[in-house]
């Protein structure tokens, strides 16, 4: 799946849906994206995000992003471990790797700034991201074990079919 295009365009809806089930078309806003990109990518000390009224550095943000687990997600962390070194070394395996990456990062970023504008705290925003867009490292040993092997995208199922239903 990390090379195949419509894989990621898939997940980049799917991450926008889940999104909207917590903040509805404030997840599709460009701005806000553009914004968490540019905080991922470029996190320039002397561009500022207002937050309830308080300026915060889009430096301070991306450092926020990763002590919170914002970024370093699924993509850099998870899929790469499931993909053998040697064909790590691919480069359509490390550009579908750098996009799936991308396409998470800067949703989960923009949905934590989106929680943190609704009055939440930095431990509360990563919640909001953790229910919506989903921690995939959160398996027990049995899961990792029998059904991610047994069934394809074990944990997406596992994790969206409950927060669809409930949402």
């Amino acid at each position: 799946t990390v090379p195949n295009p419509g894989f990621h365009a898939n997940n980049a809806v799917g991450n926008a849906f889940n999104s909207f089930l917590y903040c509805g078309a404030a997840a599709m806003n460009p701005h806000k994206i553009n914004i968490a990109r540019t905080i991922i990518k470029n996190p320039d000390p002397k561009q500022y995000i207002n937050i309830d009224g308080r300026q915060i550095s889009y430096k301070e943000m991306h450092d926020m992003f990763r002590h919170c687990g914002v970024t370093g997600g699924y993509f850099e962390g998870e899929a790469a471990k499931e993909i053998k070194e040697h064909w790590r070394t691919l480069p359509v395996i490390k550009q579908g790797l750098r996009i799936g990456t991308e396409i998470e990062e800067v949703q989960r970023g923009a949905l934590f700034i989106e929680a943190m504008m609704n009055g939440n705290t930095p431990s509360e925003a990563m919640d909001v991201v953790n229910k919506f867009l989903f921690d995939y490292s959160d398996l027990t040993p049995e899961e990792v074990k029998f059904m991610k092997r047994a069934i394809p995208f074990y944990t997406f199922m596992r994790k969206n079919v409950p927060l669809q239903l409930k949402e």
